[in-house]
């Protein structure tokens, strides 16, 4: 399992098709409907990350994953 080590630069990427609105918890700056974008985190312990993204219709989706950082 690959781990960054505690304030060390990591990359948080998705992708999202036919979506209004889209949010990351705990938030990341510059997030925002798009096919391929990466956002940069320095976090400084293991954090799990979780997307939502709503279409117009108000449908949701939900994803959620856990960025391991080494002690």
């Amino acid at each position: 399992r690959a781990a960054v080590r505690a304030g060390q630069k990591a990359l948080v990427c998705y992708g999202v098709s036919n979506a209004k609105e889209v949010k990351i918890e705990p938030p990341l700056d510059g997030v925002g409907v798009s096919l391929s974008r990466c956002l940069e985190t320095h976090p400084r312990k293991s954090t799990e990350y979780t997307l939502t993204a709503r279409d117009a219709a108000g449908h949701e989706a939900r994803q959620s994953f856990t960025l391991q950082v080494a002690k």
